[in-house]
């Protein structure tokens, strides 16, 4: 049974009741279980397989199989069947039904539709059928993808590089590369080499960073059941995108360019990978991760996070492709494999799909020697949103500190020996004296670049913290555990250190501690708290506040005036 098919047929019981069926002619159908207008546009049958099946014990004479739907999404059909032989299966060939094309185009909703087949003999209009079967079918909206339980390849239907936003984005794009002297020509792979490709991908990325978009939660199990899609247009407006809305963006402007995207699937997510060379993979989905990991190492394509376009301040398009490798990273145990059969999902797999159909002539330029190309890419993201300074004089900017300049003899084959214990807690002492309060993942983070690592999984997480537990004191929040410097005692405040230029942090990476500091320097008396948050969030360098942001401001803005209350009382 393909995805997306629903079989269907009446079996009747003996009038007995006995377990032996009674003697009658009897339906079989399958049909497609959902239907939408992408559906339509690219001729995929709704009708996949009719039979009529005989336990009579004479042969039937001339019938009619007829075909009927509620709504009537579509016209009705009849079949001519000169005789069918007691016992025999009859199975209908031509299974071509015509779609009401307009009747799809303006649902708005999903709605439940019912298609009938009943059995007639020849001139028997009014009379009881001789057998009847209803199957239900799901019309979906223009904009609501099926999932991929559904069929998977269809997504692509919703790759719209036409969309009047793209325009936009790619006017932005041409700018980006422009201003920081490259060739603002949106050329694809015309002019050959992985280094260009990456530059047009990196300045798209920029390009829709600077858009500040939020993310919005997507629907449970999307990637199986699928869910409502907003196109370019609707992002734009709206400033809001799931992770499938910001892939299918992705993927549109990269396929207006030119150049060849792809979108990948895990367990509740969707994130977009692009060619850096003119090719394609042989067929439309893949479900084999070990493809994509070849393809990775040969510096052939790259994978990025999608939804980090939407952090404040911006993530560069280098930071997004190490996350979107550790999605598929052979340490990563919750990967999926969706196969063709609905609802089949493994741990082991990630399933791809091409966002494009088209066809590119391959690629006789070599690969440059690594996927992270031009360093101009650093500055797409970053420029879009640098924090604005607060009054106060004496504050500190945080910088990166590089724990690789305490330790020599820095040895990655090593890191999970117990030798190497001492070694790797110079280097964690290190960055928590320069830089604590700081993030747990944040510590993993810096620890595992400097190994040379470009994903941090779950092992490098769990033997940094082992380490550094046993060294420094913690205080624990909802976004992590942040390890403090032994000379500062967890509690304490700490002056707010907004990112330097060359730097990138996120808010969850600022503990509540500098927050209150921060609400201290950023808050007006006069102000609301409305106003007072927005200001908070300029200086962590955040366009718009999400929930999760906003509910830590407003913990770390009560604090503070807890603080003045309880000055004011003492």
């Amino acid at each position: 049974m393909d995805a997306g098919e629903t079989p269907n047929f009446a079996e009747p019981a003996a009038p007995d009741g006995s377990l032996e069926p009674a003697a009658a002619l009897t339906i079989e159908a399958t049909l497609a279980a959902k239907l939408s207008l992408a559906d339509f546009q690219n001729a995929v049958p709704l009708l996949r397989d009719l039979t009529l099946v005989s336990t009579l014990r004479d042969d039937a004479g001339s019938l009619e199989l007829s075909l009927m739907s509620t709504p009537a999404f579509v016209r009705p059909k009849t079949w001519r069947l000169e005789s069918i032989r007691a016992g025999d299966r009859y199975r209908i060939r031509d299974l071509d039904v015509q779609l009401d094309g307009p009747l799809l185009t303006r649902l708005t909703e999903a709605e439940n539709a019912a298609v009938t087949f009943s059995v007639r003999a020849v001139g028997g209009e009014g009379g009881r059928p001789v057998a009847e079967l209803s199957c239900s079918v799901e019309l979906l909206p223009r904009n609501q993808w099926g999932g991929l339980s559904h069929l998977p390849d269809m997504v692509a239907a919703f790759v719209q590089p036409n969309d009047p936003a793209v325009d936009r984005i790619l006017k932005k794009t041409a700018e980006l590369l422009r201003e920081h002297g490259r060739d603002a020509a949106l050329d694809g792979y015309r002019q050959a080499g992985a280094k260009r490709a990456w530059e047009l991908a990196g300045a798209a990325w920029g390009a829709i960073v600077s858009m500040k978009l939020d993310y919005a939660l997507p629907p449970a199990s999307f990637e199986q059941r699928g869910q409502k899609v907003r196109g370019a247009t609707q992002i734009a407006d709206s400033g809001l995108g799931t992770c499938m809305d910001l892939t299918l963006l992705f993927c549109s402007t990269l396929e207006q360019i030119g150049l060849n995207p792809i979108i990948v699937f895990t367990r509740g997510h969707a994130f977009a990978g692009v060619w850096l060379k003119p090719e394609e993979f042989s067929t439309i989905v893949i479900d084999d991760v070990t493809a994509l990991r070849k393809r990775l190492k040969l510096k052939e394509l790259v994978l990025f996070e999608t939804t980090l376009v939407t952090h404040r301040p911006g993530v560069t398009f280098s930071r997004a492709v190490e996350v979107g490798a550790e999605h598929i990273a052979e340490e990563k145990d919750d990967i999926e494999k969706a196969k063709a059969e609905p609802s089949v999902v493994q741990s082991s797999e990630s399933p791809a799909v091409q966002a494009s159909a088209a066809h590119s002539q391959p690629s006789q330029s070599p690969l440059a020697s690594t996927a992270v190309l031009p360093e101009v890419e650093e500055v797409y993201a970053r420029r879009v949103a640098e924090p604005e300074s607060c009054e106060a004089s004496d504050r500190r900017i945080y910088v990166e500190c590089d724990p690789a300049s305490v330790v020599e003899n820095r040895d990655p084959d090593a890191f999970f020996d117990k030798s190497y214990d001492e070694r790797l807690l110079a280097m964690v002492s290190y960055i928590v004296a320069q830089e604590g309060p700081i993030l747990d993942l944040a510590l993993a983070r810096r620890i595992s670049r400097a190994h040379g690592w470009q994903r941090t999984g779950s092992r490098i997480q769990e033997r940094v913290e082992g380490v550094a537990r046993k060294a420094f004191k913690t205080t624990e929040e909802d976004v992590g555990t942040f390890y403090w410097p032994t000379n500062l005692p967890p509690g304490t405040e700490v002056p707010f250190r907004p990112a330097g230029a060359d730097t990138q942090r996120s808010m969850d990476e600022v503990c509540m501690e500098e927050l209150v500091v921060l609400a201290r320097a950023a808050v007006e008396p006069t102000a609301t708290d409305d106003e007072n948050l927005v200001a908070m969030a300029r200086e962590l360098g955040l366009a718009r506040l999400r929930a999760a942001s906003r509910g830590r401001l407003e913990e770390a803005l009560k604090r503070f005036r807890r603080s003045q209350d309880d000055q004011a009382i003492s």
